[in-house]
């Protein structure tokens, strides 16, 4: 009797044993999986900024560039009508 007790007492205890052993292993796997899905969601998230801030550095400098050709351009504009200007100017004073 004592030794079918102490029979049946070691196989509880083998079975909690491995119960306990599963259960830890399966919070190691949960936390490995967390971490993964946190490390995919970090490079993401850097890589959404990373494309962010290029596009607006891009944005800027075409926007920069344009203004400033824009500005160039009008001024030559100006420079060419002020000469045309005088030249009709020195055609009309001439005529007279």
């Amino acid at each position: 009797m004592v030794k079918v007790a102490c029979s049946t007492l070691h196989s509880m205890i083998v079975v909690i044993v491995l119960v306990v052993v599963v259960v830890v292993l399966l919070v190691v796997v949960v936390v490995i999986v967390l971490l993964v899905v946190v490390m995919i969601v970090v490079v993401v998230v850097v890589v959404v900024v990373v494309v962010v801030v290029v596009v607006v550095v891009v944005v800027v400098v075409v926007v920069t560039a344009a203004s400033a050709a824009f500005v160039v351009t009008s001024e030559k504009v100006v420079i060419v009508a002020k000469k045309k200007q005088l030249i009709i100017t020195d055609i009309h004073s001439s005529n007279k």
